[in-house]
């Protein structure tokens, strides 16, 4: 099991993996209130070369936005299931 690490640990080690951050007050608060391993990891993968580095320029904004943009769909789509 991976050792936890705190949210400046965790944009530490993203910006290391060539993650830009145009914000980190906005990126610290939206890691706090939602999961990292299902932006980061669900979502993140999309930005990378076959290792853990991310493609040049990739901005967490980009990121978040495809977490976000998937998110909406899956509860669009669940509601008109429903119908």
């Amino acid at each position: 099991m991976k050792e936890f690490k705190n949210i400046d640990e965790q944009i530490e080690v993203l910006k290391n993996r060539g993650l830009v951050f145009k914000d980190l007050d906005l990126a610290k608060r939206y890691l706090l209130t939602n999961n990292y391993y299902n932006i980061i990891n669900g979502y993140g993968k999309y930005f990378q070369n076959n290792t853990d580095l991310f493609i040049k320029g990739t901005t967490f904004d980009e990121v978040r936005s495809l977490y976000f943009c998937d998110k909406q769909l899956k509860q669009a789509f669940l509601i008109l299931s429903r119908m």
